[in-house]
Order: structure tokens, then sequence, then C-alpha cells
């Protein structure tokens, strides 16, 4: 689980996805501390941010945008 959430480290941040660079590089710290409980719920948090990602296509079946959709928490905060 340590080099996973190396791996996410770098390559969220080369596409743009700061969350998942976020979310590896926490991986990464609890998994070598042994912090199995924590990693869980990171895996828990990585993958109800993936469940969000919108990939749009152009008309040549190129990736045009990608974005993550605000979840529900997320939305309630920004109308508080």
């Amino acid at each position: 689980m340590q080099r996973i959430g190396h791996g996410l480290k770098g390559c969220g941040i080369s596409y743009g996805f700061n969350e998942v660079s976020r979310l590896g590089a926490a991986l990464e710290t609890r998994a070598k501390a042994g912090e199995l409980e924590r990693v869980a719920g990171l895996v828990e948090e990585l993958r109800a941010y993936l469940d969000r990602v919108v990939v749009k296509y152009d008309d040549n079946d190129e990736i045009l945008v990608l974005s993550a959709v605000p979840s529900l928490e997320q939305t309630e905060h920004q109308r508080a």
C-alpha cells in the first residue's frame, strides 16, 4: 500500500488531480507507519473521490476534460 500511495502521489499531480496526490501521500505515510485503520479510511476517501470523476471526450474520442464533481458535503459547505 505504501508503494501504491507513492505512485498515486506522483500520478495525481501530473494529471492535475491534486486530491489524488494528497490522498496518495497520506496513504504512503500511514501505510509506512502501520496505521491500517487510517489506511482503510483513506482508501474509502479515494474511492469516493474517484466515483465523482467525470471524463469528457471530444469528437475524436480524445480526452477533453477530466474533472471531479463536488461531493454533497462540499456543495453544502459552499452554500453556507
